[in-house]
């Protein structure tokens, strides 16, 4: 019958890696018309690529097949440091040490590797701001993979990864390097090590802190923010910011590709707020809206005139107890307070996201 198991003699075959049969056996379906069988391997197996396959003889061609590898477990050798995690600056080429040394205390000397950096998005590096949120909601950051010729390592197992910060992609965030290093044993095998390491920007960025829990504010309630234009030393400075907020409604969109349909997920902004500040030097800046409609919103601040700075946050007016469905079907319903004494009203809101 249609979408049955065939009942076939299915033959599971091992091989060594010269191809050799290693076993041949016709094992019996379980009761879910699975196949499970242990094989063990001697001890003095052969090194190198195995296969097993399925088939329906030793001779037919195979209906599956996967390959593992056996080989002798030979435990390192080697210990690579890549000492302890500081921010780096923004804007300027360095080297960040690495020592390489046997596991029985000798240095690991003259012994070559290779390196590999990679940036992304990262949380501040600065103590003090630690519940702001920096950069852009929407942004995506993407940067080259560096991988730089690492040199061998000298006499006393010693050597530096080149790391290039020169001309990074341009962020609102703060971004942090990824940085793994591998060094050869003499019998050429690698052993690894990773570091992640802050970055401290070389332009001033914005920084936003809600005054309320899971970003969403309770119906009555006014809506707080605390901003703050930080330079690239952590202290907050002067900067002459545009600040938005929109309301946004959802919208389910479909598109058909090669015959199949697929769903999209969009907002479209209804302009609540929109007006120009200065943000202090020495000390944050407190941001109260009104009380607003039920809903999603948007709070977007922008350095004026220019610059990279800029930040924002998304925010849910009214409790909010499913958020941001996630297929077209499925409702967001809230209602108008986190809490209800014995005996009160509760007034809850319903909400199609495609209506």
């Amino acid at each position: 019958a249609a979408g049955q198991p065939l009942n076939l003699p299915l033959h599971l075959i091992v091989r060594r890696p010269g191809g050799q049969v290693f076993l041949d056996t016709v094992p019996k379906l379980s009761d879910d018309d699975a196949i499970a069988v242990p094989v063990k391997l001697p001890l003095a197996a052969q090194d190198g690529n195995w296969s097993v396959s399925l088939a329906t003889g030793l001779k037919e061609p195979a209906l599956a097949q996967e390959s593992f590898t056996v080989s002798a477990f030979v435990p390192p050798t080697l210990a690579v440091k890549l000492g302890t995690a500081k921010p780096i600056p923004a804007g300027q080429a360095l080297r960040w040490p690495v020592e390489a040394r046997y596991l029985y205390g000798a240095p690991g000397g003259h012994l070559s590797g290779t390196a590999r950096i990679s940036l992304s998005s990262g949380p501040t590096p600065y103590p003090q701001w630690q519940n702001y949120r920096f950069g852009l909601h929407s942004e995506i950051f993407t940067a080259p993979v560096q991988e730089p010729t690492l040199p061998d390592t000298d006499a006393e197992g010693q050597t530096q990864v080149p790391i290039n910060l020169q001309k990074l992609p341009d962020s609102t965030r703060f971004l942090e390097a990824h940085v793994a290093v591998s060094i050869n044993e003499p019998s050429g095998r690698p052993v690894s090590s990773e570091i992640v390491l802050p970055v401290t920007p070389d332009h001033p960025l914005i920084g936003i802190e809600n005054a309320f829990k899971n970003d969403t504010v309770a119906a009555g309630k006014i809506p707080e923010f605390h901003i703050v234009a930080l330079a690239p030393d952590g202290k907050p400075s002067a900067m002459p910011v545009q600040i938005e907020v929109v309301r946004q409604s959802s919208q389910w969109n479909i598109s058909m590709q090669h015959g199949v349909a697929s769903w999209g997920y969009s907002y479209v902004d209804h302009p609540v707020l929109k007006k120009n500040i200065s943000l202090p030097a020495g000390h944050t800046y407190t941001l109260q809206l009104p009380v607003l409609d039920y809903g999603r919103y948007r709070l977007r601040v922008v350095e004026a005139h220019g610059g990279l700075a800029a930040s924002s946050a998304i925010f849910y007016y009214g409790w909010q107890t499913s958020a941001n469905p996630g297929v077209p079907q499925r409702v967001s319903v809230r209602s108008n307070t986190a809490e209800y004494a014995a005996g009160s009203t509760a007034d809850i809101h319903i909400d199609a996201p495609f209506g």
